[in-house]
C-alpha cells in the first residue's frame, strides 16, 4: 500500500474526509482600495491606545469593501479576539470599544489620513 492509501484508509477508519484547500487569492476582493503605501506606513505607527508595536485594523463602514485609509494602529491585545477578546475591538464592537477606550474610531481615521498627507508632502519637498 502506497502513503496515500495507507491515509485514505485511516481517514476511512476514523471517518474522516478530505478537504480541498482553496488557493490564496492573487487579487484583492471586487471592491476593495489598495493603498500599500500607507499600509506599510500605518505599520510603523504606535498604537493609538498604549503606544506599543501595533498591527494594521481595517475599521469598515456596515457593507462596504475594505479600504486601506480606513485603517488605524493597534497592538494585538486591542486589535484581535484572541489575544484580549474582552478588550479587542473585533471583541467589544465599534462603539463598545470607542466608550471603552474614549476614543472616536472616526476622526482618528482622518487624523492619520491627515497626518500621512502633511508626511508625505514634507518628504516630496525635501527631495532633491
Amino acid at each position: 500500500m502506497n502513503e496515500i492509501g495507507a491515509a485514505d484508509a485511516l481517514m476511512a477508519i476514523f471517518g474522516l474526509k478530505r478537504v480541498k484547500v482553496k488557493p490564496k487569492r492573487s487579487k484583492p476582493r471586487r471592491g476593495r482600495v489598495v493603498d500599500k503605501a500607507y499600509l506599510a506606513w500605518m505599520a510603523s505607527q504606535p498604537c493609538m491606545i498604549s503606544g506599543r508595536r501595533a498591527t494594521v485594523h481595517h475599521v469598515r463602514r456596515f457593507g462596504e469593501p475594505k479600504k486601506d485609509r480606513r485603517t488605524l494602529p493597534l497592538a494585538p491585545e486591542y486589535h484581535m479576539i484572541q489575544h484580549g477578546p474582552r478588550t479587542s475591538i473585533e471583541g467589544l464592537g465599534k462603539a463598545k470599544f470607542e466608550a471603552r477606550y474614549g476614543v472616536d474610531l472616526e476622526a482618528s481615521i482622518l487624523r492619520y489620513n491627515e497626518r500621512y498627507e502633511r508626511e508625505m508632502l514634507a518628504l516630496r519637498r525635501n527631495r532633491p
